[in-house]
């Protein structure tokens, strides 16, 4: 996993990784190239696992203190 990687996920969007901070490895950035979200590459990969048994939806947004999940339905590596 590499910032640029883009991620298809099943809300209509696409994601890309961009740097992270001192607490996350990555952030992801909307197709408006506003931050959603801060995650780590281990909470990444379960997020990008295919088998359904151990796939974990993604946080995409919160709304109204609300968590809005979405899954990952393709990894491009750029």
């Amino acid at each position: 996993m590499k910032v640029g990687d883009k991620l298809v996920c099943d809300n209509g969007r696409t994601y890309t990784l961009f740097y992270g901070d001192d607490d996350y490895d990555f952030s992801l950035i909307n197709e408006l190239g506003v931050t959603v979200t801060r995650i780590s590459e281990y909470q990444l990969r379960y997020c990008l696992s295919f088998d359904e048994r151990y796939q974990q939806l993604l946080c995409v947004s919160m709304d109204h203190g609300k968590p809005n999940y979405t899954k990952i339905l393709r990894y491009i590596e750029v």
